[in-house]
């Protein structure tokens, strides 16, 4: 079966180990390098707050607090300490710091 996953990922994997194709590609990226830097730059900026996209950062944020909290379920909840002032509130002030324990 010419159209099948496997036929067309061994394929692929001949196609990319030669030397001919790293060439090319190597060669294409060198001569395109700072558009395709431009055009990622400008992809990121557009999509940035999309919640639908792997690079907005709240959501990755929010995924790497989960993962954490599966591999860790003892952990203690940042936020649940600082909405019951568990944690003392630190100032910073000019150099000096001064912690202040409500």
């Amino acid at each position: 079966m010419p159209n099948s996953k496997h036929y067309m990922k061994e394929y692929m994997k001949e196609y990319n180990l030669t030397e001919k194709s790293r060439k090319y590609k190597n060669d294409y990226y060198q001569k395109n390098k700072e558009r395709l830097k431009a055009l990622q730059r400008k992809y990121y900026h557009k999509y940035k707050y999309d919640e639908n996209k792997s690079h907005c950062l709240r959501k990755r944020l929010k995924l790497q607090k989960e993962y954490y909290k599966e591999k860790n379920p003892n952990s203690i909840n940042y936020e649940s300490h600082m909405n019951n002032n568990l944690i003392p509130s630190i100032k910073f002030n000019y150099g000096i710091f001064i912690i202040k324990f409500n």
